[in-house]
């Protein structure tokens, strides 16, 4: 059997928001080695394997590094530097991530405000192009199919001229379908990063 001092010390390493990783790894070893190195009652067992769950959604869930702001399971990156849509893709892909998804109207909102706290202007490059099929607007992320209702184009948008969208954030955020390379169409941008790519991070 397993002695309730056991299951003590694995609540007590669940117990805390760790802000130490290297204590949050200890306490996941120390949880898995006492589910596979223990021969447990079968409620116990139950009872360590949801901690073990608990404790490794913990490590996914740290907060985002320095310089970057955490929404819900989200690390973003606000870019200020004038870039074209490929520069961008590829700073954020350096950065462990990609550039935004936007998949409700709650994280739109928070985007424009947040890129306003952090200075940006102008146009700001998200991740929605129709490189590969004119008019079939995907996410460079996971290559899903752009829904976003028709309120959050500007008026004439999307047109057929450019491949790549902006937030054009001295029209409300409203977005703007552009050129991706076009020497005059320069912009700052927006990374993403998912908990899983946390610790792809460079720093």
């Amino acid at each position: 059997g397993i002695r309730d001092t056991s299951v003590t010390g694995v609540q007590t390493c669940a117990l805390p928001i760790w802000q130490n990783k290297m204590k949050l790894a200890i306490c996941l070893a120390f949880a898995m080695f006492l589910v596979k190195g223990i021969d447990c009652k079968d409620e116990q067992e139950k009872d360590l394997n949801a901690r073990v769950s608990d404790l490794e959604r913990q490590v996914k869930d740290l907060e985002c590094p320095y310089g970057q702001t955490k929404w819900r399971r989200s690390c973003y990156f606000f870019g200020q530097g004038l870039v074209n849509w490929y520069q961008a893709k590829f700073k954020c892909i350096f950065l462990g991530g990609h550039l935004v998804k936007i998949g409700s109207g709650s994280e739109f909102n928070m985007l424009r405000r947040e890129a306003n706290n952090a200075g940006l202007t102008g146009l700001v490059w998200i991740g929605a192009n129709d490189i590969d099929s004119k008019g079939t607007w995907r996410w460079i992320s996971d290559n899903s199919l752009v829904r976003s209702p028709k309120s959050v184009w500007l008026e004439g948008e999307p047109n057929n001229k450019g491949d790549c969208v902006a937030l054009d954030l001295d029209k409300d955020g409203k977005w703007r379908s552009t050129w991706c390379k076009y020497k005059r169409r320069r912009a700052q941008f927006i990374c993403e990063k998912k908990p899983s790519d946390l610790d792809k991070s460079v720093s």
